[in-house]
């Protein structure tokens, strides 16, 4: 007898609206918070109509907000209770989050966790120091991955293939002067990350400020997340970064064995 063959069958509506649904709350972002209809509608390439039909069933479910003045919509809190269950459920930020206060403490510098999503950094904890002059940025913040030392040691594993794919997707865009916007040139910065152990942000990101950063690794060696420390480029020349790089390998590697990492 023979077997039936499979049929593949195309999404019904209900998963298509899902999909579609999901795609608008992916458009926020920290540096477009709010959108208008025209947005969502253009980015989508849906239909106005369908596209206002998905945003107000997102906005009777809480997870997207309209504000009549400005006739644009942002999201609702049932996105940020859904973001806060991810953070609160992730065992890095869990047990990442004492390294970081250690290294803020110590360095006197903004600790960061980051973790890769996509083609982008998201700082999954974030812990600052006393001082009054310091980098300031929020957990789920996203940020580029060329620019910034969490980004340099994420690609720092990568292969050449998905490296341009990061070029076609995102591109190496310029921040400032000292931003690595050639192929070849990351590749050879992501070269000397991967000898030296660690990264770091040369003014590339935003003028004035600087970052170190290093591997978490899990327990087969992995690289599953990038721990920083950001501030005034002042702060890091001489002894005083040497003494800084120091610290924050050390609690990078202190991390990583908490998670299993066979380091020494």
């Amino acid at each position: 007898m023979a077997r039936p063959r499979s049929v593949s069958h195309p999404p019904n509506y209900q998963v298509r609206a899902l999909q579609r649904g999901l795609a608008i709350l992916s458009s926020f972002s920290p540096d477009e918070p709010s959108l208008s209809l025209a947005d969502v509608s253009g980015r989508l390439q849906l239909p106005k109509a369908t596209a206002l039909r998905l945003l107000e069933c997102l906005r009777g479910e809480g997870f997207a907000s309209f504000d009549p003045g400005s006739a644009r919509y942002s999201l609702g809190p049932r996105a940020f209770e859904v973001g806060s269950a991810y953070l609160a459920a992730s065992p890095l930020d869990r047990l990442g989050l004492p390294f970081l206060r250690r290294l803020a403490e110590r360095t006197d510098q903004t600790a960061n966790l980051g973790i890769l999503q996509d083609f982008s950094v998201v700082h999954l904890a974030v812990a600052e120091p006393a001082r009054a002059l310091r980098y300031h940025t929020r957990v789920g913040e996203r940020d580029a991955l060329h620019c910034t030392g969490l980004g340099k040691v994420l690609l720092s594993s990568w292969s050449a293939e998905r490296l341009t794919e990061l070029v076609h997707a995102v591109g190496l865009v310029r921040r400032t002067p000292t931003t690595i916007t050639e192929l070849a040139d990351l590749q050879h910065e992501l070269s000397r990350v991967r000898q030296q152990g660690f990264a770091e942000d040369r003014e590339e990101g935003i003028p004035g400020l600087r970052c170190l950063a290093a591997p978490i690794r899990d327990a087969h060696g992995d690289v599953i997340g990038a721990m920083s420390i950001s501030g005034p480029a002042a702060d890091f020349e001489g002894e005083h970064r040497t003494t800084m790089l120091e610290t924050l390998l050390e609690q990078a590697r202190g991390l990583s064995r908490r998670l299993g990492c066979p380091i020494e």
